[in-house]
């Protein structure tokens, strides 16, 4: 018997877990994105996701769970049933804002900065920098720490969103106190 979560599972949390999303993070001018659930078919479908959103990223690791992609024709989130740990919908929740926390802070930007994620935007070109004694070091082109530092941004940024979302609907929610029965 497998381990992770049944399709049907997953398309009742899926709309849930947008709600209460929706419910704590301040309104968005963008459409949130749909979500679609891989198994078998997961290098198809996401191929597919490519295509219809016009994303430039064609490189993930095969151990991603979940993905939000985003492109010039819109966004998509791509869940891989088959890599879900359980079948505990906290988890499944947290997981999932957390690839809504990255369209968020995507959509929600004031300066276009989503380009730096264009994989042809720098490439792994290093500079010769000298250290204090006057030796020659190898460093990464500027615009390349610009790219390596929106990466990390945007990892923490959808955790902090996820946690933000996870700590607002835990204090939402009554506490069972057996003692008041």
């Amino acid at each position: 018997m497998a381990h992770y979560p049944t399709q049907k599972e997953i398309q009742l949390w899926t709309p849930l877990a947008i709600e209460v999303f929706q419910s704590f993070m301040p309104p968005i001018a963008v459409p949130y994105p749909p979500v679609y659930v891989t198994n078998r078919y997961y290098n198809q479908d996401r191929a597919a996701l490519l295509v219809q959103t016009g994303c430039k990223h064609t490189d993930e690791p095969e151990t991603s769970i979940m993905e939000y992609i985003h492109g010039d024709k819109g966004g998509a989130i791509l869940i891989r049933q088959n890599l879900l740990p359980d079948k505990n919908d906290e988890h499944f929740c947290w997981m999932l804002w957390h690839e809504l926390g990255h369209f968020y802070a995507i959509n929600s930007e004031l300066t276009d900065l989503h380009h730096y994620n264009d994989p042809g935007l720098a490439d792994d070109s290093h500079n010769i920098v000298f250290d204090s004694a006057g030796n020659p070091m190898s460093g990464l082109s500027p615009e390349r720490l610009k790219q390596e530092g929106y990466w990390f941004w945007q990892e923490f940024i959808a955790e902090t969103i996820s946690k933000y979302v996870s700590y607002k609907h835990r204090a939402s929610r009554p506490t069972y106190h057996p003692e008041m029965i």
